[in-house]
Protein backbone atom coordinates (compact mmCIF):
# COMPACT_ATOMS: atom_id res chain seq x y z
CA UNK A 1 0.00 0.00 0.00
CA UNK A 2 2.48 2.47 1.36
CA UNK A 3 4.70 2.16 -2.27
CA UNK A 4 1.53 2.10 -4.14
CA UNK A 5 0.31 5.13 -3.38
CA UNK A 6 3.75 6.95 -3.40
CA UNK A 7 3.50 7.83 0.07
CA UNK A 8 5.64 7.53 2.91
CA UNK A 9 4.79 6.86 6.96
CA UNK A 10 5.61 9.78 8.96
CA UNK A 11 4.53 8.64 12.47
CA UNK A 12 4.59 12.36 14.05
CA UNK A 13 2.15 13.80 11.50
CA UNK A 14 -1.08 12.74 10.31
CA UNK A 15 -2.47 12.15 7.61
CA UNK A 16 0.33 9.93 6.04
CA UNK A 17 1.94 12.30 2.96
CA UNK A 18 4.39 12.51 0.00
CA UNK A 19 7.45 13.61 0.70
CA UNK A 20 7.10 16.29 -2.61
CA UNK A 21 3.47 17.55 -0.65
CA UNK A 22 1.32 16.10 -2.95
CA UNK A 23 -1.94 14.15 -1.63
CA UNK A 24 -1.56 10.50 -1.57
CA UNK A 25 -3.47 9.22 -4.72
CA UNK A 26 -5.52 6.28 -2.50
CA UNK A 27 -8.19 3.72 -3.99
CA UNK A 28 -11.60 2.68 -3.08
CA UNK A 29 -12.48 -0.34 -1.71
CA UNK A 30 -14.24 -1.03 -4.99
CA UNK A 31 -11.66 -0.29 -7.23
CA UNK A 32 -9.03 -2.34 -4.64
CA UNK A 33 -11.43 -5.13 -5.10
CA UNK A 34 -11.62 -4.66 -9.04
CA UNK A 35 -7.67 -4.28 -9.28
CA UNK A 36 -7.05 -7.50 -7.29
CA UNK A 37 -10.31 -9.74 -9.01
CA UNK A 38 -8.22 -11.72 -11.55
CA UNK A 39 -5.35 -12.53 -8.56
CA UNK A 40 -8.40 -13.67 -6.31
CA UNK A 41 -9.71 -15.84 -8.80
CA UNK A 42 -6.34 -17.68 -9.01
CA UNK A 43 -5.59 -18.35 -5.30
CA UNK A 44 -9.71 -19.39 -4.81
CA UNK A 45 -8.65 -22.03 -8.21
CA UNK A 46 -5.79 -22.82 -6.47
CA UNK A 47 -7.59 -22.95 -3.11
CA UNK A 48 -10.33 -25.09 -4.35
CA UNK A 49 -7.33 -27.56 -5.77
CA UNK A 50 -6.22 -27.83 -2.02
CA UNK A 51 -2.76 -26.37 -3.04
CA UNK A 52 -3.25 -23.65 -0.50
CA UNK A 53 -5.38 -22.10 1.71
CA UNK A 54 -6.18 -18.36 1.37
CA UNK A 55 -6.43 -15.42 4.07
CA UNK A 56 -8.34 -12.83 3.35
CA UNK A 57 -7.20 -9.57 5.11
CA UNK A 58 -8.70 -7.08 3.19
CA UNK A 59 -11.12 -6.02 5.61
CA UNK A 60 -8.37 -5.26 8.25
CA UNK A 61 -5.68 -3.15 6.18
CA UNK A 62 -9.24 -2.04 4.07
CA UNK A 63 -11.88 -1.30 6.76
CA UNK A 64 -13.17 2.32 4.91
CA UNK A 65 -14.68 3.43 1.83
CA UNK A 66 -11.27 4.54 0.94
CA UNK A 67 -7.85 2.34 1.39
CA UNK A 68 -5.30 4.24 3.04
CA UNK A 69 -2.81 3.67 5.87
CA UNK A 70 -5.13 3.82 8.52
CA UNK A 71 -7.51 1.44 10.15
CA UNK A 72 -10.15 1.88 12.79
CA UNK A 73 -9.90 4.70 15.40
CA UNK A 74 -7.27 6.02 12.90
CA UNK A 75 -4.23 3.35 14.09
CA UNK A 76 -1.97 3.28 11.06
CA UNK A 77 -1.75 -0.21 9.88
CA UNK A 78 2.08 0.07 8.04
CA UNK A 79 5.14 0.24 9.77
CA UNK A 80 7.24 0.92 6.82
CA UNK A 81 7.44 2.26 3.10
CA UNK A 82 7.51 -1.38 2.58
CA UNK A 83 4.17 -2.16 3.51
CA UNK A 84 4.82 -4.50 6.26
CA UNK A 85 2.01 -4.56 9.04
CA UNK A 86 2.42 -2.46 11.92
CA UNK A 87 1.81 -4.43 15.19
CA UNK A 88 -2.12 -3.47 15.57
CA UNK A 89 -2.84 -4.32 12.15
CA UNK A 90 -0.85 -7.51 13.10
CA UNK A 91 -3.62 -8.61 15.91
CA UNK A 92 -6.44 -7.57 14.18
CA UNK A 93 -4.99 -10.05 11.16
CA UNK A 94 -3.65 -12.48 13.80
CA UNK A 95 -7.74 -14.41 14.94
CA UNK A 96 -8.35 -14.77 10.98
CA UNK A 97 -5.03 -16.32 10.54
CA UNK A 98 -5.11 -18.71 13.74
CA UNK A 99 -9.00 -19.82 12.53
CA UNK A 100 -7.43 -20.56 8.77
CA UNK A 101 -5.02 -22.40 10.79
CA UNK A 102 -7.44 -24.11 13.18
CA UNK A 103 -10.18 -24.75 10.77
CA UNK A 104 -10.11 -28.45 9.14
CA UNK A 105 -8.85 -29.19 5.47
CA UNK A 106 -11.73 -28.17 2.93
CA UNK A 107 -12.51 -31.90 1.33
CA UNK A 108 -11.00 -32.18 -1.55
CA UNK A 109 -11.41 -32.05 -4.98
CA UNK A 110 -13.81 -34.89 -6.48
CA UNK A 111 -12.32 -37.04 -9.25
CA UNK A 112 -13.08 -36.82 -12.72
CA UNK A 113 -16.13 -39.31 -13.97
CA UNK A 114 -16.86 -40.08 -9.95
Amino acid sequence: MARESQCGPVVAVRPWFHFTGQPCPFHSRRQTLARRGRLDGILRDLEAQQRLRVIDLFDVFCPSPTCTHEGNRGVVLYRDACSHPSIDAARWSAPRIRAALIAPPASPPAAAGN
